[in-house]
């Protein structure tokens, strides 16, 4: 991910790697091998090259990543695992207690820690493998093979938060397959989904509009064109097209209206309207309407507190959090903006490449602004420690 946002952001402003070494400055073969994924990229130099090629953070996002690529060890595993189901012509008996058990482990995906709720995952395709060698009827079999969908984009997005790129990638196609196979616009929908956020966390903003573009094209009326709606303004917004966010956000806002309430709104795939502030307030955010961020980011953090003090949606928090953040650094606010910041980073389940990319672009803004504030050391400090 770092390797390809250097070369892409290098080659956008016409640089040759003699060139900008020089203006680091470092050895043209370091950034040889930064490009081509054969060194690791120490803070230092994340942070010179994100703001010498102007990328806002998104040099620093993906150099903190860097070392998650290690967990990747066998990126194929959820792919080959569905597949074996894929190839199997025979379905389960007990359907309606598998959908149900989908449902659970959907709805624990905010708050249970990543790698371990993938093992359940894991545990339940192969389950469902099992149980594929039974004969019963193709109805049967379809549904059964829409709760192997759902069941691949959970760990999909399970390894995508855990930094594991490699698998969630595999992952996703093979969820995508399925969509495609059993003819379900939410499944499709989703896995177009997870394209896109892959991408916009990667900073390919061009290639998060397509994805979500071509969702919206599968999904027809499934609600999860509204967080197609949501990634497309979040894309725009790091384009600065702020008129295209406000329209992306109104198309998402319509179909959240006409949409019928979620009967389980903790469900990872569904959309709720707290769901929907928490997208906004970032879109807001990186188009400079500081109130009407700060206002959704309150909105998220106040409807995910719980009276015992608990958080019921951690990831949004931490988001609104760091939102705060940099409301606060544009304000001149640094104590405020140090608090929020810290708040943000400190939430136990997180998803790495989301919560590293806003954090590199809040980090970004720190070190414009006030590169010699202690602040803005101690946040970097909080950045690097996300990794360690």
């Amino acid at each position: 991910m770092f390797a390809e946002k250097l070369r892409q952001a290098r080659r956008d402003r016409g640089l040759s790697l003699r060139r900008l070494a020089g203006q680091v400055p470092c050895d043209p073969g370091l950034l040889s091998k930064l490009e081509n994924g054969r060194a690791v990229p120490s803070e230092r130099i994340a942070t010179r090259l994100d703001s010498l090629l102007g990328c806002g953070g998104g040099l620093i996002g993906a150099a903190s990543l860097h070392r998650s690529a290690a967990l990747d060890t066998d990126p194929a595993a959820t792919s080959e695992l569905l597949q074996r189901i894929q190839a199997s012509d025979t379905t389960p008996e007990t359907l309606a207690s598998l959908q149900e058990a989908v449902v659970e482990l959907c709805c624990s995906y905010s708050t249970a820690p990543p790698l371990a709720l993938r093992a359940q995952a894991h545990g339940w395709l192969g389950r469902v493998g099992a149980l594929l060698h039974r004969p019963v009827g193709l109805r049967a079999h379809r549904e059964l093979m829409v709760s192997a969908g759902w069941l691949a984009l959970l760990a999909g997005c399970l390894e995508y938060d855990a930094g594991m790129a490699a698998s969630a990638r595999a992952t996703r196609r093979t969820a995508e397959q399925i969509g495609r196979e059993v003819d379900h616009p939410g499944l499709s929908g989703w896995a177009a989904e997870m394209s896109a956020w892959f991408a916009l966390t990667a900073g390919r903003y061009r290639a998060a509009i397509d994805a979500a573009e071509q969702g919206l094209a599968l999904a027809g009326a499934d609600p999860v064109a509204i967080q197609l709606h949501a990634h497309r303004a979040k894309a725009l917004a790091r384009l600065g097209d702020a008129a295209g966010v406000r329209d992306a956000l109104a198309a998402g806002r319509r179909g959240l209206e006409v949409a019928p309430a979620p009967e389980r709104p903790d469900n990872h795939f569904v959309v709720d309207p707290e769901k929907w502030e928490h997208y906004a307030a970032d879109a807001y955010r990186m188009v400079g309407a500081d109130d009407l961020a700060e206002r959704h980011a309150y909105a998220v953090i106040q409807a995910s507190a719980l009276p015992d003090g608990r958080v019921r949606q951690p990831m949004r928090t931490a988001e609104a959090e760091l939102t705060l953040s940099a409301v606060a650094v544009r304000r001149g606010d640094l104590e405020a903006a140090l608090s929020h910041g810290l708040s943000g980073l400190a939430v136990p389940r997180r998803s790495l490449p989301s919560l590293t990319q806003i954090a590199g672009e809040v980090q970004a803004e720190l070190a414009e602004r006030y590169p010699a504030e202690p602040a803005t050391a101690t946040f970097r400090e909080a950045v690097r420690a996300l990794r360690a």
